[in-house]
């Protein structure tokens, strides 16, 4: 199996940002390796950003 190619989510903590991570969670190809929120997120665990978390 080939290593799987790391890709960011610009606004992961919006509906959006967690649509695509969600879609890209089981993907062959890539693997979300990092995750960027705004200023109101920063300094919070991921689960506890997130709107439905």
């Amino acid at each position: 199996m080939q290593k799987k190619i790391p890709v960011g989510i610009l606004g992961s903590t919006g509906m959006v940002g967690q649509k695509y991570i969600q879609l890209l969670e089981g993907h062959p190809w890539f693997e979300v390796a990092y995750v960027a929120a705004s200023p109101q997120s920063a300094g919070k665990k991921c689960k506890d950003a997130l709107r439905n978390g």
